[in-house]
């Protein structure tokens, strides 16, 4: 059988063979994927810096936390798509993997119509609530409003690229991205350069661009040689398998919901600086989501080799999965950390010429307290995926939420305001990373004792 599932199309059998090697190979594409990910969304910035100036590129970096705050709900629930998908791969339960995917593009479809509805009624009412300067209200409305309209599209994308990298298929993923990606960053010159939009113009490129990639990821699933053979006449929703994915997707909803609502506190904190602070705090923020790519991406590949390796029962192997994991989940964005540290003030320019020396050092106060530890977030991201992918997903979430989400809360109530600077701001970030490494930690290895002679499975 194991035979037979390697040859299927575009899969990896993560149980078996050269491990450091799978995990390379699963983890490049992936990170590849993450790093054009963030650079077409930087395009966007890039974009409206150069033509429309800093106000609109304080707009635009101004939703990003909201905007993150909505979709991590479902981002969530496309984590228990990942653990289920990769378990049922690994114990070769390809029926349950093919309804799984109904079940998970029928989730993707009508929860993308309601958020694209949701979007609609609270963009204005949330952003206003979170303290945007009035110079990039109106801009982030709009922004957002268009952003909103490509939701289940986007939807589809998540959950279809969750089934995907699930059975070891991260290639795909990422060339469907750089074509959608290349849509885009055409779409922003034409649009906003040509014809002369402003934010409506990247937002519009946008929507677009996602649309492009969730018809390729849809022609993937459902191609005749493929391992989901996947076809819209059986589309609908397996409640037995919908609350399995909503019993380990829920508790990571949970989690990276309070981390979106944390950062919209904390952003709610730099508004309060002044227009100066959004401006480059956004440059920032665009720029620490390429540096976090290694360590998101080396998450997610934790949880895939866990739980295929769980649901095969081959517990050696997961253990030795983490290993390698948390070596190249601090390697990677620590160095691209360190490198965004030096070349920051070049950067920064590069994404609005027309940016004021303080905006620069705004945007370097925030580098200048993270970028260079980055790794840390790595280890944490690493260690936490270790814990979903044995099943752990309400005790993550639980260790996450005290050690990370609370008390970023309470500093920015308790700490900030006496402190008054972005720099005072972002040093919470590491002292949580730090905690949140020792708690995890220790409970994994709590939890690996625990499940000694047992396997995971979810089949």
């Amino acid at each position: 059988m194991a035979r037979i599932m390697n040859q299927i199309k575009n899969t990896m059998d993560m149980c078996n063979g050269p491990l450091f090697k799978q995990i390379l190979f699963y983890s490049l594409p992936l990170l590849g994927t993450v790093i054009l990910q963030i650079t077409f969304g930087m395009a966007d910035m890039i974009v409206v810096g150069r033509y429309r100036g800093p106000e609109s590129v304080g707009a635009v970096g101004s939703t990003s936390s909201l905007i993150i705050l909505i979709l991590n709900f479902f981002f969530g629930l496309s984590v228990g798509t990942s653990i289920l998908a990769a378990n049922f791969f690994g114990s070769k339960n390809l029926s349950l993997l093919r309804r799984l995917s109904y079940t998970s593009i029928a989730v993707g479809i009508w929860g993308g119509i309601f958020l694209a509805i949701l979007g609609q009624i609270i963009s204005e009412l949330i952003l206003s609530w979170m303290g945007t300067p009035k110079e990039n209200l109106s801009k982030a409305v709009t922004y957002m409003s268009i952003y909103f309209l490509c939701m289940p599209a986007l939807m589809v994308n998540v959950f279809g690229s969750a089934l995907l990298r699930a059975v070891g298929d991260t290639k795909r993923p990422l060339y469907f991205l750089i074509y959608s990606g290349i849509v885009n960053v055409v779409l922003n010159f034409i649009l906003v350069a040509y014809f002369g939009l402003d934010v409506d113009g990247v937002a519009w490129a946008t929507s677009a661009s996602q649309c492009i990639s969730a018809v390729l990821v849809m022609r993937a699933l459902m191609e005749r040689d493929g391992v989901f053979l996947f076809k819209f006449k059986f589309l609908g929703i397996d409640w037995k398998l919908l609350k399995r994915m909503l019993s380990l997707g829920i508790p990571a909803c949970i989690q990276s919901s309070c981390f979106s609502f944390s950062n919209v506190l904390m952003q709610s904190a730099v508004n309060s600086l002044g227009a100066i602070a959004v401006n480059g705090n956004g440059i920032a923020q665009n720029l620490e989501g390429l540096v976090y790519t290694g360590s998101g991406a080396y998450h997610n590949t934790t949880v895939a080799f866990v739980a295929q390796n769980e649901g095969g029962g081959n517990r050696a192997r997961s253990i030795r999965s983490i290993k390698y994991c948390i070596l190249l989940g601090f390697l990677v964005p620590e160095i691209m950390g360190l490198l965004f540290t030096i070349f920051g003030p070049e950067v920064s320019l590069f994404y609005a010429p027309a940016a004021k020396e303080e905006e620069v050092a705004a945007c370097m106060s925030r580098i200048l307290v993270t970028f260079p530890i980055y790794g840390l977030c790595g280890i944490m991201d690493v260690v936490s995926g270790a814990l979903r992918g044995v099943g752990s997903t309400i005790s993550s979430t639980i260790i996450m939420l005290l050690s990370v989400c609370a008390i970023r809360v309470c500093w920015v109530y308790f700490v900030f305001p006496s402190h008054s600077s972005i720099k005072e701001l972002m040093i919470s970030y590491p002292i949580t990373w730090t905690l949140s490494i020792i708690i995890c930690s220790i409970y994994l290895i709590y939890k690996l004792i625990k499940l000694r002679g047992k396997s995971v499975s979810f089949a």
